[in-house]
């Protein structure tokens, strides 16, 4: 008889897909426009600065979409791994909702702000389901 998945694991997975999903479209937009926008910066500010700027601006918009392409493919795989019970995705899962767990706090205490509210809601919750026994269980994780 299959394992059945619990609500948990469903949770986690859905949170992570919906992640990749918004690399995915933030990478395209950032390839598709990361040449038109250093081409504005060339034409806006061409008497006052290098014409380099713009082509290193067009490249470094172009490798921050490249990397959230990779981004997103991390993501679906762990989502895939979670739905599919892999215990790596536990851990990849657990790593990944503390690292950016711990990045809003520090940029929010840095800049006196509460813009990754959102994201702290989102990354404590998905902590929260990862230690819950239940899900602990259908990942076969033991901690001790």
């Amino acid at each position: 008889m299959p394992q059945r998945r619990p609500a948990g694991v469903a949770i986690i997975a859905t949170l992570r897909s919906a992640a990749g999903a918004l690399e995915l479209v933030s990478g395209c937009a950032l390839l598709a426009g990361g040449g038109t926008m250093g081409t504005l910066i060339i034409q806006s500010v061409a008497e006052e600065t290098p014409r380099l700027w713009g082509g290193v601006f067009s490249v470094a918009v172009i490798v921050i979409g490249a990397l959230l392409f990779i981004f997103a493919g991390l993501d679906f795989g762990v989502a895939w791994g979670m739905w599919t019970l892999r215990r790596w995705a536990w851990g990849a899962a657990l790593g990944d909702a503390v690292m950016n767990l711990l990045c809003p706090v520090a940029l929010s205490l840095l800049s006196g702000n509460l813009v990754g509210v959102c994201t702290l809601a989102i990354n404590g919750l998905t902590i929260a389901l990862l230690l819950m026994p239940e899900v602990m269980r259908a990942m076969k994780i033991r901690l001790a």
